[in-house]
């Protein structure tokens, strides 16, 4: 187990379906984060929502909206 900049649990697993693909090692692993979810607020908001959720998992809190604004895509 492993701490996330909140104190949320990540843990570590055996990727079992990748160990047949892998059998050059069998110490195949991946990593859990406890990531927010949150979805796209608009339907081209993919990337605001992806930074909103990696952001919030290091303990920062923006919307949307100023993630957008902020890339400067509102003056396309």
């Amino acid at each position: 187990m492993i701490s996330s900049p909140q104190n949320s649990t990540v843990m570590l697993t055996t990727n079992t379906s990748t160990e047949a693909l892998l059998r050059a090692t069998d110490t195949s692993t991946q990593v859990l984060l406890d990531v927010p979810i949150d979805g796209q607020e608009k339907r081209f908001y993919c990337v605001p929502a992806t930074a909103k959720m990696i952001a919030a998992w290091h303990g920062y809190s923006f919307t949307q909206d100023y993630i957008y604004q902020k890339n400067g895509w509102d003056k396309w």
